[in-house]
């Protein structure tokens, strides 16, 4: 409920209390006391003398030595006077004839009755009356009235006839019959009673009023059957215009010193109203079953300040000129303490009771008032103007504090408040001090925005502050929220998004001269949960959010800053997230629609994206918008797992560049993956490194990888051959950098094909080559591995391309080749190899060089220069063939298998030397065949093949020679070059 509809309830609430108790007590209820001139009790006085018609009777029955009995047998036309009580107020009774019965009873015509002092003053008529008199009493004891009673209120001192003034006439009361009873001092009537006077006309059905002597004169005052009371302007105007007589000031609840006056009386009265009690006030209306008003009477009247009015106003130490907005605006909506016509029925009985003691509802107020609902029908108000419809168990209001609390007997349902214009509030309970704008809705409630899809649903309690420093709520001033808590469990939602939690607390600015306050902060604490029509949400313990005003957006309230903590979860289609903390810069994207730009995630972070891809570590710093993420943990990791298999990075710390397509891992780190091929194929490949890694998604066609400090690769690749048989090839490569040059994403795969890889060893000199090795292995039937063939290169800087299978090694570097695969156990099938060049490249071939290395798989070729060496193990003989030239070029089978490496054929050219056994040969060129395990050497430009057995000594020189490396023999190709050199 907003803060005009607040006022305006307020409003009609607290005017209805000063209906009941303005418009029937200020009838009914005593006389204030007023301090006489001296200091004599006033109980020992005369009665002031009435001045009295000529020729009449006039007996004053307190007066000694006055007899009732002259009054009595007078007969004629006469009065007397007396007090009410010992020291009520005086009266004159008149009469036109006296008629003296039986028993004490008197009959009399026409008799009127003046009651008057300064302040007011009530002339009663009737046609006749008849009184019983107990023997030797002064006073009748009981009576009654009847035909055309009249009563007059009058404004000051009426005396008599001559003194009447129309004009100064306040009410008339008028009935048909009136009973007494002095001793009970009860005054009753069974017939209906009419007020008519300036601005009001009330009606009421038996009426019944009962006085005391004590210090609360009136002891209940009843109206049988129901009644109406109307109220109009003039009865307002009439009764703030009337002057106060000066020479009795009326009393208050201000101190004052013992001689100025006696101590104020303090007396406190119920009134209840039931069946069918209906108030109409302008443009308002309420129903409720029951009404019941409290009120603290000062001396017999409501003090001045029991009703705080709704007039703006500011504490006598504010400045109105520093206040913004402390004076109305032309067309600002005026105070609703505006006087209207109002009017009050009901159908039961009315009471009007002093309370023995101050009840709770008085402890803070001076009047208060509520309505309270039937077991069928609630409490309800509608106002025309504005739309309002509220409808309650009890609707109350405390006047002093101007506090208004609707209530719902616990009925989650049992208060709602409709405004067509802004929405609905339906609740257990609702309350708020329209002075301190302190409000709160206990127990479960739902508010309702309407025509849009906004929504706040809470299960537990709401409580609210306003700004209230221009003036009470409902005073026209401008009011602006300042806090609004809402505690176990609230649902705030819209059609664009969703806010939740146990407890949620909006803190809103304070508001300057030329804006109004605007949503400053909101925080949600326990099972918070926030969520957009964007299909983003996030779960944690608490979340904080800050707005600012948005000077390009009508200064709209727009989130700048969030932080979330505590058990954090978020989501989007895109990505969830897991922390202990969050914190992020919020700005609107160019649709308007808060966008994170700068953010912070803490604490046990892991995120996944919808690609399968996660993300953990310590820390996440980064900006969206410019699609930056820093992650740190010990180690963090980005994983990625799919059905084709997973990949793990691990490291201290990690930044990606989404703009710049970078990918950079400072410190030691760890790189994993492994593949599934429908195949039965596997793969794993594993990278490890001290120093950094940077990934350059923009670098050339697919993007480059640079890995740096003693970097260590290792992959296993398992695979089932065309005939059934299992393998397992496995490589490592190590180096002090490696750097990776990818191909474009595949389309059909979304993988990348490794284009070349460059490794670098720590110097040109052993052991800070890098290296390669690679092995092949086949699984037998009970599971074990069994090594068929093994290719190992290293140097100190390798040059590779997969796809061009090609390895280049700039530099001194050894390349070892050893083949133990099995023919008769199809191990020819796992290599790749037929059966027969697989027997012929059996056995350990290592290759050193000085200078360079050029591999091609795919041309089955490998050249090497500088000072080359070649050395082969036969593994049947177990002997060692030694092939040492200035250059090498080896030639294998071009097999898909390359780890196999079946070596076919070798050509070493310049200054070759080979050695096997005890056998030497110096040649100028020389041609090694793998298959038929033979050496042809021969010599260049006429120079001629030595030939030298360092078992005997021989030595022999040819053209060209032959050597079987399987026996040892050795033959001469070139006969017409052949020396015998003598022993």
């Amino acid at each position: 409920m907003n803060a005009r509809a607040t006022g305006r309830t307020a409003a009609i609430v607290v005017l209805v209390a000063v209906l009941a108790l303005i418009g029937l007590a200020w009838i009914f209820a005593p006389k204030p006391k007023h301090a006489p001139s001296n200091s004599a009790d006033i109980r020992s006085q005369p009665p002031p003398d009435i001045p009295s018609p000529g020729n009449t009777t006039v007996i004053d029955p307190s007066k000694p030595g006055v007899n009732i009995e002259q009054l009595v047998q007078e007969g004629g036309r006469g009065q007397w006077t007396g007090r009410l009580s010992a020291d009520g107020a005086p009266y004159r009774f008149e009469y036109e004839h006296l008629e003296p019965r039986e028993q004490g009873v008197i009959e009399l015509d026409q008799p009127v009755l003046w009651l008057a002092d300064d302040e007011r003053s009530i002339v009663f008529r009737a046609a006749s009356a008849r009184m019983r008199r107990p023997p030797g009493e002064r006073e009748p004891s009981d009576g009654r009235l009847t035909g055309g009673i009249v009563a007059d209120i009058y404004e000051g001192r009426v005396e008599d006839e001559a003194s009447i003034d129309p004009a100064r006439r306040l009410a008339r009361i008028t009935l048909d019959s009136l009973e007494f009873e002095r001793d009970r001092l009860l005054v009753r009537t069974e017939d209906d009673v009419r007020i008519a006077g300036t601005g009001i006309d009330a009606l009421l059905r038996g009426l019944s009023v009962s006085l005391s002597e004590d210090e609360s004169p009136l002891r209940l005052l009843r109206v049988a059957r129901g009644g109406h009371v109307n109220i109009t302007p003039d009865f307002f105007d009439r009764n703030n215009a009337a002057p106060k007589n000066s020479s009795t000031p009326r009393a208050s609840n201000t101190e004052t010193g013992p001689s100025d006056s006696p101590a104020a009386r303090e007396t406190f009265y119920q009134l209840v109203l039931n069946d069918a009690v209906q108030v109409d006030a302008a443009s308002a209306n309420i129903k409720s079953a029951t009404l019941r008003a409290l009120a603290t009477l000062i001396d017999g009247e409501l003090p001045d300040n029991a009703i705080a009015n709704f007039d703006r106003s500011l504490s006598e130490s504010q400045d109105p000129t520093s206040v913004p907005g402390s004076e109305p605006a032309a067309d600002e909506t005026p105070s609703i303490t505006k006087p209207r016509r109002y009017a009050i029925a009901w159908d039961g009985p009315l009471e009007l009771s002093p309370l023995e003691e101050r009840p709770h509802e008085l402890v803070h107020d001076k009047l208060f008032v509520s309505f309270l609902a039937s077991e069928q029908t609630p409490a309800r108000l509608t106002e025309s103007t504005l739309g309002l419809d509220l409808a309650a168990q009890s609707i109350a209001y405390g006047a002093t504090r101007r506090h208004i609390a609707l209530g719902g007997n616990a009925d989650p349902q049992g208060v709602t408040v409709i405004l067509p214009e802004s929405g609905e509030f339906v609740g257990t309970a609702l309350e708020i001090d329209l002075t301190t704008g302190v409000g709160s809705a206990a127990g479960p409630h739902n508010i309702r925005a309407f025509g849009t899809s906004s929504q706040i649903t809470s299960t537990g309690r709401a409580d609210f502050l306003f700004d209230t420093s221009r003036g009470p709520i409902g005073s026209g001033a401008p009011v602006y929220p300042r806090s609004i808590i809402y505690t176990d469990g609230v649902e705030a939602s819209s059609a664009n998004a969703l806010l939740r939690g146990d407890s949620i607390r909006a803190a809103f600015t304070d508001a300057s001269h030329d804006t109004p306050g605007s949503l400053a902060s909101v925080a949600v604490r326990n099972n918070a949960r926030a969520q957009d029509n964007r299909g983003s949400w996030i779960e944690s313990g608490a979340i904080d959010i800050l707005f600012a005003p948005d000077p390009d957006n009508d200064n709209r309230p727009t989130p700048f800053s969030a932080r979330a903590s505590g058990g954090l979860r978020a989501g989007s289609p895109e990505a969830t997230l897991a922390a202990q903390q969050l914190e992020a810069d919020i700005a609107p994207d160019n649709s308007g629609d808060p966008e994170i730009g700068q953010f912070t995630i803490r604490e046990e972070v892991a995120v996944t994206l919808a690609d399968g891809t996660t993300a953990s570590g310590d820390l996440i710093t980064g900006d969206a918008r410019n699609q930056r993420i820093d992650l740190a943990g010990a180690p963090a990791r980005i994983e990625r797992a799919d059905d084709s298999g997973n990949a793990t990075l691990e490291a201290d710390a990690f930044a990606l560049d989404g703009v710049g397509r970078t990918l950079a891992v400072a410190g030691p780190g760890r790189a994993h993956a492994r593949s599934n091929n429908a195949d039965t194929k596997t793969s794993t490949v594993e990278v490890t490194w001290d120093r950094s890694l940077l990934f350059d998604d923009a670098h050339g066609v697919g993007g480059r990888a640079e890995v740096a400090g003693a970097v260590d690769v290792s992959a296993e690749e398992h695979f089932v051959s065309d005939s059934g048989a299992r393998g397992v090839r496995t490589h490592n490569a190590k180096g002090d950098r490696v750097t990776l040059d990818l191909s474009a994403v595949d389309s059909g795969t979304s993988a990348r094909e490794l284009i070349r890889a460059l490794i670098e060893g720590t110097s040109q000199e052993e052991p800070g080559w890098s290296r390669v090795e690679s092995r092949i292995y086949a699984i037998d039937a009970d599971g074990s591995r069994r090594l068929l063939g093994v290719l190992f290169v290293t140097g100190p800087l390798m040059d590779a391309s997969p796809t061009a299978q090609t390895v280049a090694v700039a530099g001194p570097g050894r390349l070892l080749i050893d083949n133990r695969a099995d023919a008769t156990r199809n191990d020819a099938d796992l290599v790749g190899a037929d059966p027969e060049a697989l027997n012929a490249a059996l056995g350990t071939s290592l290759f050193e060089w000085s200078e360079r290395l050029d591999l091609n798989a795919l041309a089955g070729s490998a050249l090497m220069k500088g000072a080359v060496s070649f050395r082969h193990l036969n593994p049947t003989t177990n002997e060692v063939t030694d092939l040492r030239a200035d250059e090498l070029r080896a030639s294998f089978d071009t097999a898909t298998n390359t780890q196999s490496a079946a070596l076919r054929d070798i050509s070493a050219l310049g200054t070759v030397v080979a050695r096997h056994g005890s056998l030497q040969i110096v040649a100028d060129a020389a041609r090694y065949d793998a298959r038929t395990g033979e050496i042809l050497a021969r010599g260049e430009n006429g120079r001629r093949v030595t030939i030298l057995d360092t078992a005997t000594g021989r030595q022999d020189e040819a053209g060209a020679i032959r050597l079987n490396l399987e026996t040892g023999a050795w033959s001469v190709t070139d006969p017409s070059a052949v020396l015998i050199p003598l022993r």
